[in-house]
Formats: structure tokens, sequence, C-alpha cells
């Protein structure tokens, strides 16, 4: 078995730290989507008005716990595919460097649609949503220009 550098082991664990973090509002929205009667004080059964405002109030109030419900999925599958990244190249798999070399493309393209699409906003705001981009960013350049790296693509098997 081929040696792993040091390298992959610091990217397997970005991915699975990575996704352990996003476990964490995953489950906070899955318990917000399960349990909505808790936070508006409301009896096991969400009540239905023939009051047109109150109508659209509660089709609003399903409407947001679902969506709570569809971002917990999308995070907790996010997770469990950094998971699976971390895992793979903890064990030097080549499916794994090819997941990685993806995931690594697909913030990036994120990242620079974000820009175009934050141009409009105050620069105050803008300047601030994608100062938090910029580490991700980094490592994901790192990425990149690591994993294709020859001596890196031999430790996969791959040339």
């Amino acid at each position: 078995m081929a040696k792993r550098p040091a390298g992959i082991s610091f990217l397997a664990i970005y991915y699975l730290l990575a996704s352990a973090l996003m476990l964490l509002p995953a489950a906070f929205f899955l318990f917000l989507a399960l349990a909505p009667e808790r936070f508006l004080g409301l009896g096991a059964e969400l009540p239905s008005f023939s009051n047109p405002v109150a109508q659209f109030f509660m089709w609003f109030v399903k409407r947001v716990f679902l969506d709570w419900f569809v971002a917990a999925f999308s995070l907790g599958a996010l997770a469990a595919g950094y998971a699976a990244i971390g895992l793979g190249l903890f064990r030097l798999r080549k499916w794994a460097r090819f997941v990685a070399l993806g995931f690594a493309g697909a913030e990036l393209l994120y990242f620079a649609v974000s820009i175009y699409m934050l141009f409009p906003l105050p620069p105050d705001q803008g300047v601030v949503t994608n100062a938090m981009h910029v580490p991700v960013v980094l490592i994901d350049v790192w990425t990149l220009w690591y994993l294709f790296r020859p001596r890196i693509s031999q430790a996969f098997g791959t040339v």
C-alpha cells in the first residue's frame, strides 16, 4: 500500500471537519421542520382559518417549515458527501481524488457566480459576504493544484 502524503491527510481531515460542521445546522433545521407547533405556541396541529390573511400566513408558515426540511436534507446530503470524500482520501481511493477535484472546481464556480450576483450589493455587504469565502477558495485552489501533481496522482495509483 502506498504511503499517504501529508497533504492528503490534511485534505481528508478538512473534508471530515467540514462534514461535521454541516451536520450542526442540518440537525437544527430538521428540528425546526419537524416541530413547528413548538415554535408557534400552537397545539399539535396547525389550525386552519377562514380569514384570507390568516390562510396566507399559515401557507407561509408551512412553506417555511418545508424549506427548513429541504435545507436540512441538502446539508445532510452534502455532509455525507464530504465525509465520503474524507474517508476515501484517507484510504487513497481514486474516486475520492476525482470527486474532491470536482467539489473544489464546483466551489470555485459557485464563488465566481456569487461575486457576480453580489456585485449590485452595497460595498460593505458584498465585501463581507465574499470575504467569508476566501479561506474556502484558497483551500480549493490549493486542492486543485495539489491533487493534479504527478507525485500525488501516483499515490492514488493514477498517472
